[in-house]
Parts: structure tokens; C-alpha cells; sequence
């Protein structure tokens, strides 16, 4: 006991100090830390070597930067980071990692026993298989030290924005951090797989494009987020580095598309808001420019995402516009870009230190599409149960229909019934009464006949 109590108030001395900023202690098994909380060297000219950095010379040009945010982050240029632990004797292994998976290159000089160090290289401008943990974030594993404070340098540098945080954590930590993270992702892109084959099964039953369009955009979600989260990287395309530099922005212009065109048809814009439904489609031309502008002649406009806020703000609107104009279906839509227009906010707040960096911050975009496609869903099964009402009322409607039409008939069957009865019945007297007649007729000309005869013998 007093052995521990020994143990952490040293650390606790330690990291009141200038240098020190982690201890590899048994009953703490992780800490994180962001880039304003380091020591940190920004090296403009990219030719600083490391044998130059942990010369004394530069010692004093690592501080600590209180005040740095993510907008301050400069692109290209190279970032010297020094930290420092202090090791304890433990019984666990311990390890640093960087949670960005697009960081273009890292360079880590970890100490050794003997007082070398060892370099490694890292980074998403390498293939996946260069990695020493099969994982989709940069990890460096730390060599057991005596009773001593130990200095890590890293080297960062990347072609757009670069998040770095590092954590440092024990084994048994980063297991269970790992195991659960990634059962997450399952789950996230598991989700993702079955409601893309509810919605192929509903094409097939009621044959709508509008639900093609829909699983082209979940498509492109699920592959947005696996360019954001390194999980594309590590299971689709862990061979062809050089596509992490384009697969966000691609990715993410594809879900902006798909999301213009699905709003389109389904709010069937066309004929209930002619004016929005030539907007959303100036959006998709202008957007597409855009895109084509970045791909070809400036790829470093990837990085701006913030931009999108526009389209989605569009189709928000747009879903407001026609559910105030009586379409009920546009309710679970524009809750759905809502949440998600909410998930894009809170990830620019993180960027810019508004508010914490937390797990929920963190992955508030991947949980605002997980939830934003439900409602989706929702809005498309909506939609049937529209069309199906309608139909069930037009149906009833004309079995209504069908049904005077019957009673009318019946009627108009019945009086033609009665008058051709009368008239049958008043020819039938007329008949009789002709019948009379030509009976007298003939009687009449009987008897006349005989007169005649009795006549002609009288007169012979």
C-alpha cells in the first residue's frame, strides 16, 4: 500500500514537471492526450533530421501550445512531437497510438535499453501489411524500461488536416478497446447491409427507382465512413495507399448525389415545388463542378467539408417546404436530414475546440447516419402506406361507384321492365280487340255474301 501511495504521488511530481507527460502505471491503464497538451516543434522547411531535433540545440523549441485549435493546424509542414514517460516498473506492456488513420506519414523514434533508437515508420501513404499491429490506427509498441524518464520524438506530416491525438494505454486496454470499437463498426455496417437488401427486396416488390437511388446513398455512406475510420483502408483497398488521398472526397461527393437526386423523387419536387426542384438540381450541377475541380486541378479542396453544409441545407429545406404543403411522407424525411445536419454541426464544433473531444463527438456523424437511414426507411415505408391508402381509398371509392351504377341500372331495368309489361299488355288487348273485329268481319262478309247469292238467284 504504501508502495502505491509512493508510486503516485512521484507521478504526480512528474507530471508537474515540464517534460513529463504519462507513467506506466499498473492502475492506470490509459490517458489521452491532444495536441495542445504536448511539446510539440513545427519544423516549415521539412529537413529537420531527427539526429538534429534531440540535440540540445533545439531542447527549448518544444513547448507546450495551450492556445493551438485543429483551424491552426498547418498542412505540409512537419510536426516534431517530444513525449516523454516516465517508466515505472510494471508487469504490463505498454503502447503509444495515434487515433488519426489519415495522417500521411509518422516517423516514431522509440528509446531502446541500451539507449539507441529505434525508428518506425508509419502511416497511410504505406500499405496496410507495413503495420506491426493489424489495426486501423498507427500503434507503437514501447520497450520496458528501469526506474527512468524516457523521451518518444514523432515526426507528422500530411497533406490535409491532421487530428493528433495520441493515447497512451496498456495491451489490455487496447484489446478491449479494440474488440469493442470494432464490434461497433460491425454492428454500424451490418445495419447498413440489411436495410440496403429490405430496400432491393421493396424494388423488387413495387418496382420504384426511388429506392435504387436510396441504396446508391447508404452505399455511399457505408464507404464514406470506412474512409473515415480506416476500416476501407484496412479491409478493401489495404494495397492501394495512394487511394486514402482521394477516397473521402470522392465518397463524400457520391453521398451528396445520391442525396440530391433521392430528394428529388422522393419528395417528388417536379410538380409539388417546381422552383425547389430546379434548385436541387442547379445544386447538382454546381456540386459536380466542384468535384471535378477537386479531383483533376486541387485534391487539397478534399479537405473542406464543411461546404456540404450547403446541399444539406437545401434538402432540409426542401423537405419543410413540401410537409408544410400537406405531403405527410416528408415528416420522417426531414427528421431525418435534420439529425444529420446535426451530426455534420457537431463534428464542426469538434473540429473547431468548440466542444470536447469525446467518443459521442467523435462518432456523432457515424451515429446521426445510422439513425438518419431508420427514418429514411421509415419515410419510404411511410410512403407505401400512403400510396396503399390512397389506392384503398380510390378502391373503395369506385366499388362505391361501381355500386350506384348497379343500383341505377337495376332501376332503369325495372321501369323498362313495367313499360314493356304495360305495353305488352295494351298490344295484347289491341290484338283482341283486332281479333274481334275481323271475327265480325268476317261474319259480315258471310252474310253478305249469302244476300249476294240469294240476289243473283232472284234476279236470274
Amino acid at each position: 500500500m504504501v508502495r502505491v501511495i509512493f508510486t503516485l504521488l512521484l507521478v504526480v511530481g512528474m507530471f508537474g514537471a515540464r517534460a513529463q507527460t504519462a507513467a506506466t502505471i499498473d492502475s492506470l491503464d490509459e490517458r489521452v492526450f491532444l495536441l495542445n497538451e504536448l511539446e510539440f516543434f513545427i519544423d516549415s522547411t521539412n529537413t529537420l533530421s531527427f539526429e538534429e531535433i534531440s540535440t540540445t540545440r533545439f531542447s527549448n523549441l518544444f513547448v507546450r501550445r495551450p492556445t493551438y485549435q485543429n483551424k491552426d493546424y498547418r498542412s505540409g509542414e512537419s510536426y516534431w512531437i517530444r513525449f516523454s514517460i516516465n517508466h515505472i516498473p510494471t508487469e504490463k506492456v505498454w503502447l503509444i497510438e495515434f487515433y488519426d488513420q489519415t495522417i500521411d506519414h509518422i516517423e516514431a523514434y522509440v528509446p531502446r535499453p541500451d539507449g539507441t533508437y529505434e525508428k518506425e515508420v508509419m502511416g497511410d501513404a504505406l500499405t496496410f501489411q507495413n503495420r506491426k499491429f493489424a489495426h486501423k490506427n498507427f500503434e507503437v509498441q514501447l520497450y520496458p524500461h528501469e526506474n527512468s524518464v524516457q523521451y518518444y520524438y514523432f515526426r507528422v506530416q500530411s497533406h490535409e488536416f491532421a487530428d493528433i491525438r495520441i493515447a497512451f494505454r496498456s495491451v489490455d486496454r487496447f484489446i478491449s478497446y479494440s474488440l469493442n470499437e470494432y464490434f461497433l463498426f460491425g454492428t454500424f455496417y451490418g445495419m447498413i447491409v440489411i436495410i440496403a437488401l429490405y430496400n432491393f427486396l421493396v424494388f423488387l416488390a413495387i418496382r420504384e427507382i426511388k429506392n435504387v437511388y436510396y441504396i446508391f446513398y447508404i452505399i455511399s455512406v457505408a464507404l464514406y465512413a470506412m474512409s473515415l475510420d480506416g476500416v476501407g483502408f484496412q479491409y478493401i483497398w489495404s494495397n492501394y495507399p495512394q487511394w486514402n488521398n482521394y477516397a473521402s472526397g470522392i465518397c463524400l461527393y457520391s453521398v451528396i448525389l445520391w442525396a440530391l437526386v433521392f430528394t428529388r423523387r422522393f419528395l417528388s419536387t417536379r410538380t409539388k415545388a417546381p422552383r425547389l426542384d430546379l434548385a436541387l438540381r442547379i445544386m447538382i450541377v454546381v456540386r459536380t463542378l466542384v468535384f471535378v475541380f477537386e479531383l483533376f486541378f486541387y485534391p487539397e479542396f478534399f479537405a473542406f467539408r464543411f461546404i456540404e453544409i450547403l446541399p444539406l441545407a437545401l434538402i432540409y429545406y426542401s423537405g419543410v417546404y413540401v410537409l408544410m404543403r400537406g405531403y405527410r411522407p416528408a415528416r420522417y424525411f426531414v427528421i431525418a436530414f435534420g439529425l444529420l445536419l446535426i451530426g455534420f454541426f457537431v463534428r464542426t464544433l469538434v473540429f473547431f475546440n468548440i466542444i470536447a473531444l469525446t467518443t459521442l463527438s467523435h462518432y456523432s456523424l457515424h451515429f446521426s447516419f445510422v439513425v438518419e437511414m431508420l427514418f429514411l426507411t421509415f419515410a419510404l415505408g411511410d410512403r407505401i402506406t400512403t400510396l396503399k391508402d390512397n389506392r384503398d381509398r380510390a378502391l373503395r371509392r369506385i366499388i362505391h361507384q361501381h355500386e350506384v351504377n348497379m343500383a341505377l341500372k337495376d332501376k332503369v331495368t325495372l321501369k323498362l321492365e313495367q313499360k314493356v309489361t304495360e305495353r305488352t299488355t295494351e298490344l295484347n288487348h289491341k290484338n283482341t280487340e283486332l281479333e274481334e273485329i275481323n271475327t265480325r268481319l268476317v261474319k259480315q262478309t258471310h252474310e253478305i255474301n249469302q244476300i249476294n247469292s240469294v240476289l243473283d238467284l232472284d234476279n236470274w
